[in-house]
């Protein structure tokens, strides 16, 4: 807890900052993809997975009905793009 009284740092007891780019993932040409990404890491979550790898996250997309990303690459850029 700060000065103020808030633990976040806002200066406002009880108001979190959320970055004003949080949802930019939503919309543009790859945002279903993204959607899809952040489930399958949701999904991990709810199972207190701690990691997963290109591999795995490519095989938990397709078991999303995705049909695969064509390579590393492609799935490395938008699993960066998510960062």
């Amino acid at each position: 807890m700060n000065a103020e009284g808030d633990a976040w740092g806002t200066g406002r007891a009880g108001a979190a900052s959320l970055p004003s780019d949080l949802f930019r993932f939503t919309t543009g040409e790859r945002s279903e993809v993204y959607t899809a990404v952040l489930q399958v890491f949701g999904e991990a979550n709810e199972r207190l997975e701690t990691a997963l790898g290109l591999d795995e996250v490519g095989r938990r997309l397709s078991g999303l009905g995705w049909v695969p990303l064509t390579d590393e690459d492609t799935l490395f850029d938008v699993l960066r793009q998510l960062r």
